[in-house]
């Protein structure tokens, strides 16, 4: 007799996720990328993108909403992004909010389920 819930099996069963040892992250950044162009906020937005930085390659996949910023400004405040993650993005080439998706590279190696941005 299986115990297991319909949708962790679902899961399990699809190329690329794992029905144990998954981390998730989701985070608010708060008009991060945008923050960089304030000096009255450059500080803290340094700190702030540090932080996320080392907690998201900690984790599988991260949510990371509230980015407002271009493809371009995310490569230059984070360079080696595309060495770590596969990059999905509702933002794209426009300054709204939107969510940034972040799935591990050593955790999902075939994306091709999804476009990536980078």
């Amino acid at each position: 007799m299986n115990s297991e819930r319909p949708s962790t099996q679902l899961l399990a069963n699809r190329s690329g996720f794992s029905k144990r040892g998954t981390s998730f992250l989701s985070w608010n950044a708060r008009a991060l990328l945008r923050s960089f162009d304030r000096p009255d906020e450059l500080k803290v937005a340094r700190e702030k993108a540090s932080l996320l930085w080392k907690t998201a390659l900690k984790t599988d996949v991260s949510f990371i909403q509230e980015t407002h910023g271009d493809l371009d400004t995310l490569l230059g405040r984070f360079p080696d992004i595309d060495a770590h993650f596969h990059v999905f993005s509702s933002f794209l080439d426009s300054d709204a909010g939107g969510v940034l998706v972040l799935l591990k590279k050593t955790k999902f190696v075939n994306c091709d389920f999804f476009p990536t941005v980078v």
